[in-house]
């Protein structure tokens, strides 16, 4: 008899919210809730416990995995052999305009931009890396399996290049990270001069399945405080002051540097709208078409 009654509540549970959905729209969330709470009130115990079960049944347990990834180098390096390299997206110039360089929420603002992109919505990724702290790690949580992986990347808090009176402002920190497709690609680096610490401001990608590293570009390309990924190519930028700024495209299946985009400072921001785009750098936006 409990099964019974329990279905009938929920089935009438569900038919009440169903039929009110147009309705709610129109009059506010209050009306929901009043809705929820006049059917709670008639629930017997047993009803309520067959209710927290099916509520509990509908989100996916969280399994939670903790993948510990070495650095195999400081250079270059790719997981078996070379695969054959994409070809660059092309990118033509549409603007090219001074900032006020302060006024990087007004150019969010003004051009409707967030680095919330399509598709974010599968994985979280959060990202625990302050300084001076023994956290060097990457949580990030598959909303569609459940599934939980704290990625450890302790051993990318150091290069090997620099020397010890320089230790205190050489330490990497993670910058951004973002997974799709099962792989988690993130970028790395300290926030000085590279003379300091060359080995620093790249990008790698983790294949969360295999709990290992695919490839980790080069040196030098990455900076900016996040990238985007269009297809089969990841866009990054690198600067710094009295060294080279460009925007780079990188192979997404290799790490490799396809092309190279001279800029007029270093890049903080690129943002993907409508085939549109857009780079923000320390003194100059720009705009590019997607082709």
């Amino acid at each position: 008899m409990k099964s019974k009654i329990g279905s009938v509540v929920l089935i009438s549970l569900g038919i009440l919210l169903a039929g009110c959905g147009k309705e709610t729209e129109e009059i506010g969330e209050e009306t929901v809730t009043t809705v929820e709470e006049s059917v709670a009130a008639n629930l017997t115990e047993d009803d309520r416990e067959d209710l927290a079960e099916s509520q509990e049944a509908e989100e996916p347990e969280t399994v939670s995995t903790i993948i510990e990834i070495e650095n195999p180098s400081w250079d270059y390096y790719i997981e078996g052999e070379a695969v054959s390299v994409t070809s660059p997206l092309k990118l033509v110039k549409l603007t090219e305009e001074a900032n006020e360089i302060t006024d990087t929420e007004k150019w969010f603002a003004e051009n409707d931009l967030s680095l919330t992109e399509v598709g974010d919505e599968r994985y979280f990724c959060e990202i625990n890396s302050p300084y001076d702290s023994e956290e060097r790690s990457i949580q990030v949580t598959d909303r569609e399996s459940g599934e939980s992986f704290t990625v450890d990347l302790e051993g990318f808090r150091y290069a090997d290049d620099f020397s010890e009176a320089d230790e205190s402002f050489v330490e990497q920190i993670i910058r951004y990270a973002k997974a799709e497709n099962g792989v988690l690609y993130f970028s790395v680096g300290h926030l000085t001069y590279a003379g300091f610490s060359p080995h620093n401001a790249y990008v790698a990608a983790v294949d969360l399945t295999e709990k290992k590293l695919l490839w980790k570009s080069e040196p030098l390309v990455s900076n900016a405080n996040n990238f985007v990924i269009a297809g089969d190519v990841l866009l990054c930028g690198y600067g710094f002051t009295s060294e080279p700024d460009y925007l780079y495209q990188l192979d997404l299946t290799s790490g490799k540097v396809i092309e190279e985009i001279p800029l007029k400072s270093m890049a903080d921001y690129l943002i993907l709208k409508d085939n549109i785009l857009y780079v923000r750098t320390y003194n100059t936006d720009y705009t590019f078409q997607v082709e």
